[in-house]
């Protein structure tokens, strides 16, 4: 399996008026970018991140339910292993950037931008809580708005930082620890 076997997202209709950036944001269109940083935060060979994007858009979710099977976790219910999960498994790589390179993902984050836009045409400071790897993030700042990206995942925000997503452009850049401090003076 190859990088090619990753699919490639639908462009965007040439319809839509362009009053907001494409929801696609470039390092979405990048396959090989992605694997690359996805095998480098994992550490995982490149052949094993292109098989597991390929499973995740085979079966969206496929990677975080077996990595909590394998944690013992059971699932919807909140724990501190649940954190702990989240601030140590690779598994959100896979299914957030399959996720956010669908179009329902990308029609989703575009009629948020527009809404955005019609409400404060200048500009808007956006919170994005569960970002993942910051790709909303990216693109609310594209738009001209003031972002603050906040997400518990350790990997996901390690990816975010990385100089594609460009999180320079953010206000604020809140990770773990934010929320162990938040969690442990609660």
């Amino acid at each position: 399996m190859t990088v090619r076997d990753v699919p490639t997202p639908a462009p965007r209709p040439k319809s839509i008026p362009t009053s907001v950036p494409d929801p696609l944001v470039a390092p979405l269109c990048q396959p090989q970018y992605l694997v690359e940083r996805i095998a480098e935060l994992s550490g995982r060979p490149l052949d094993e991140v292109t098989r597991r994007l390929h499973d995740e858009y085979c079966d969206l979710g496929h990677t975080v339910r077996q990595a909590m099977v394998e944690w013992g976790i059971q699932p919807y219910v909140w724990s501190d292993r649940l954190l702990e999960f989240y601030g140590a498994t690779d598994a959100f790589l896979y299914e957030t950037t399959a996720w956010n390179r669908m179009p329902t993902k990308n029609s989703m984050r575009e009629w948020i931008a527009r809404h955005l836009h019609a409400a404060f045409p200048s500009s808007a400071r956006v919170l994005t809580y569960g970002d993942g790897l910051g790709f909303d993030s990216l693109y609310f700042a594209q738009a001209g708005h003031q972002v603050d990206f906040f997400d518990v995942s350790t990997h996901g925000a390690a990816f975010a930082g990385r100089p594609a997503i460009s999180m320079k452009t953010l206000t604020s850049w809140h990770r773990l620890t934010m929320l162990k401090q938040a969690v442990t003076t609660s």
